[in-house]
Order: structure tokens, then sequence, then C-alpha cells
């Protein structure tokens, strides 16, 4: 014989509206354990949880529930739910579930209810790690993608070209060890392309000119040309002879390279100390 629990959870597991307002009239409180506020969420009974939130005990239901309504992707009874959030609850593991799934409706609802930067921009990661681009795209103006270095890594890798351009783009500056990490990573896996989309925010001579070294010592011309600009190349020159293992040809490559900029520089110092004595001259 069913109890009236069993009832209740049948009438809101087949969304019967009417069976459960009558069955909770005549038994008002669900208790702590009852499964019928979950099964009407995952089945997306929006009256029904409208109903059940009353007597579900939802001050300590509540982010479980939540939890329910993201998994399920029940985005109108996630909005009920929302309506009824107790003041001490939080909302950001939802976020992370709703992240994972690539449900930028459910997103929509939690974003002005949660933290997207909780945990180092877990949601962010977590959209990320799932290749659920739409999502990242969502969470990536509320959170702080430089505060997980494999974020910035997996984003310059994995992401679509536009979507990560706008993540580089909205890096701030005084993330300066993060965005250089990353560069590095890049530079080690000899990836020219992804190198090239980071160039605007790396500083290359960061520990010594680390990039240009290490395009070198792995023998990476190509890679080298793009790293020259900017790199201290006297620098990464001294420290690569005391090294002594870079190959010798590469040695020579980026000896080479710097005597001609320093020659460029002294012929551009005269031709501007004549520009400028010509000038005075005129005047």
């Amino acid at each position: 014989m069913r109890t009236q629990n069993d009832l209740l959870t049948k009438a809101a597991q087949e969304g019967d509206v009417e069976r459960l307002r009558t069955l909770l009239a005549v038994t008002p409180v669900v208790g702590y354990d009852c499964p019928a506020l979950f099964l009407a969420i995952q089945y997306g009974h929006t009256e029904c949880v409208k109903l059940l939130i009353p007597v579900s005990h939802i001050k300590t239901t509540w982010e479980e529930a939540v939890g329910v309504a993201a998994h399920y992707k029940q985005a109108e009874c996630l909005k009920v739910l929302l309506e009824h959030k107790p003041s001490n609850s939080q909302a950001d593991q939802a976020l992370v579930i709703s992240a994972r799934n690539n449900d930028c409706g459910c997103l929509a609802l939690l974003l002005p209810h949660t933290n997207p930067k909780a945990n180092h921009s877990k949601a962010l990661y977590t959209a990320l790690n799932w290749r659920s681009f739409a999502a990242f795209e969502m969470l990536l103006p509320f959170s702080a993608p430089e505060d997980d270095p494999y974020t910035l890594k997996l984003g310059v890798y994995y992401l679509p070209s536009a979507l990560r351009d706008k993540m580089i783009e909205q890096i701030p500056a005084s993330s300066y060890e993060a965005i250089n990490q990353t560069f590095l990573y890049l530079v080690e896996l000899g990836d020219i392309q992804r190198v090239c989309a980071l160039l605007p925010k790396a500083d290359l001579t960061y520990s010594n000119s680390q990039a240009l070294r290490t395009a070198l010592e792995e023998g990476n011309l190509a890679l080298a040309e793009v790293l020259c600009d900017g790199s201290d190349l006297r620098t990464a020159l001294d420290v690569l002879r005391e090294d002594g293992r870079v190959d010798p040809a590469m040695l020579q490559w980026l000896t080479d390279v710097e005597q001609a900029r320093r020659q460029q520089d002294v012929l551009r110092h005269s031709v501007e100390g004549v520009a400028t004595n010509s000038a005075r001259r005129k005047l």
C-alpha cells in the first residue's frame, strides 16, 4: 500500500497539479527527505514546484534544488527557485553545472545571484574544460581568466580564434606573471600561431628573454624570428653562451642578428643627429 509521501512523489513526477494540491491539503508538511520537489524540478513541472516549495523546508534544500534544476536544464523551475532564495544560500555550484552543460538559459538566470569569479573563476574554467564555448563567452565578462593559469593555457590553445582574442584582450596588464608563464608554455609547444595571438600582451624580456632562448634551444628558427623584436638580444646571447647547450648554428644566427641590430641603432642615431644639427642650422 502506498504511503502519502509515495502518492506525493508520483503526482510531482507526473506533473499532476490538482492531485498534488489535494494531497498537500491532507499532508501539508512533506519533510526534509521527500523527493517530490526534486522530481518536480527534474521533469520541469513548474506549477508543482511552486506548490512544493512552501512545504519542502526550502532553507535547507534550496542549494540542492537549484543544482538539480541546473543539471536537468530546467530554466523555468530554476527561475521559480531563485525567487525563493534564502538569504545565506549560494548558487555558485549551480553556475558551474550550467557552465559544464553549455546552458546559457540557466546561466543568464544565475549570473545575478552568483559570483562568477568564485574559486578562481571555476565556472569559466569548467566551461572551457568541457568545450562549452557559448557558456564561456557568456561568463567571460564577469570572470577573471587570469586567476587560473590553466584557464589561460587551455583558452589560448583551444578556444575559437575570435573568442580567444576576446579573452586575451580582457586580461589586465597587471597579470604580468600569468601572461608571461602562459606565453612561455606556448613557446615551448612551438605554436607560432598562438604565440602571435598572445604576443601583444607578453613581455619578451621576461626572465632574461626566456622565450627567445627557448625557441633557439629547440632549434625553432621561425619562432625565434617572431620573438626577436622586443627581446633583449644581448642578454639572451650572454645567457646562451654561458649555458653552452644551444646549437652553434642557432648561436651564430643570434650573434649576427644582435650585431645587425647594433649597427642599425648606430646608423639611426647618426641620422637623427644629422637631422637635428640640420634643423638647428636652419634656425
